[in-house]
């Protein structure tokens, strides 16, 4: 009785669905990767800025998997250098997406135990911070360069301590930009592979792209999409279509960091059958759903918020699980349409409208977003 009093409601007066999105871009902070960015629909005008990214760079000295002359682990997530090396010397890790260009990331460093020479912080090939030679803690901004290595260079005369524990490299701003349709000025579109544009959608969403269940996808990871999406505060929304369920497994969205931490939606081995799931720490948490294959448009959206997850299907909360695992890493791959960039696991059908928000919904919102996209 619920539900159909809420869509007599929607009947007398609903509101767009770009009108949802860009009020809960405002309200949250988002970005947006729409599946319509080439075929003349207008984007908004501006990415909602995050003030400051999850920590992107590990704070252990086993993440650092480049140890040049003179450094060496001193136990309890200390990096020792030792002044026995000749020239300047890398303590580096390996960042999985490429530094952005321009991009500003806030860093900290903290020195400690010094007694000669001058050390600094690299982000990239070339993108260097200030030389420091006393003991503190530093926090300066670094712009982004080319490559997507993170590390400490000394120099040849350096001697002391850096505490990993609270080593940090945090994006500081996402730029505002109308250029939906150029990756290059903007990061946050993604990037289609195989897809075909401009298919009809219903009266709400006027057009979707479609996938071809084998080499189509879409790429979104950036630096800047990375480091936007934290974990453990999310949520993600999408419009799919599936004119055909078949028996296999077909993604909507996988953003992955490894076999033990993933974030994915899509079709089961089980005709009809829907999953959403979190595995964080190699603990996996997954919501299944038999939907009898409907050929209609669909909503579907997943969030983490305060420990756990919740799947949600048209508009409405269908399960929640805890989220036992910590989530580790920075994410690998970011599709939309398939499982990876290879492409496996294709999806087969259309889909639109494919938002992320730094923070979890009401289960209102989520109701409201599937009105405006008139699914229910």
């Amino acid at each position: 009785m619920t539900r159909s009093f809420h869509r007599k409601i929607v009947v007398l007066g609903r509101r767009s669905l770009l009108s949802v999105l860009n009020n809960l871009m405002n309200k949250y902070g988002a970005v947006r990767h729409d599946s319509q960015e080439l075929t003349g629909l207008v984007a908004p005008a501006t990415n909602t800025a995050l003030a400051l990214g999850r920590n992107v760079v590990g704070q252990t000295f086993a993440q650092y998997g480049t140890v040049q002359a003179g450094w060496s682990d001193g136990g309890g997530e200390i990096a020792v250098c030792d002044g026995s090396q000749e020239a300047e010397s890398f303590l580096a890790q390996t960042y999985v997406a490429n530094w952005s260009q321009g991009i500003t990331w806030q860093t900290t460093l903290k020195i400690q135990n010094y007694s000669a020479g001058n050390v600094r912080l690299r982000l990239g090939a070339v993108s260097l911070g200030t030389n420091r030679s006393a003991n503190g803690t530093y926090v300066e901004n670094i712009a982004g360069g080319i490559g997507n290595s993170f590390g400490i260079l000394a120099d040849a005369n350096f001697v002391g301590e850096i505490d990993l524990n609270v080593m940090a490299c945090q994006q500081t701003n996402i730029a505002a930009s109308a250029s939906f349709a150029d990756p290059a000025n903007n990061p946050l579109s993604g990037t289609h592979t195989g897809v075909v544009l401009g298919a009809n959608g219903n009266s709400r969403i006027p057009v979707m792209i479609t996938d071809d269940g084998s080499t189509s996808y879409t790429d979104v990871k950036s630096a800047e999409f990375n480091s936007m999406l934290d974990p453990t505060d999310f949520a993600l929304s999408m419009f799919i279509q599936k004119g055909t369920w078949d028996a296999a497994e077909r993604y909507s969205l996988s953003y992955t960091v490894d076999a033990s931490n993933w974030i994915r939606m899509g079709g089961t081995s089980t005709a009809g059958q829907l999953v959403w799931e979190v595995r964080a720490g190699g603990t996996p948490e997954q919501v299944l759903l038999a939907t009898g294959s409907p050929t209609a448009i669909l909503h579907i959206g997943i969030q983490v918020t305060g420990g756990a997850m919740k799947a949600i299907y048209n508009g409405a909360v269908i399960g929640t699980e805890t989220v036992a695992g910590t989530f580790v890493g920075n994410f690998a791959t970011m599709v939309h349409g398939a499982k990876n960039d290879t492409p496996n696991n294709v999806h087969l059908g259309k889909r639109a409208f494919n938002i992320q928000l730094s923070s979890g919904l009401s289960d209102s919102e989520w109701l409201n977003i599937a009105r405006a996209g008139g699914v229910i």
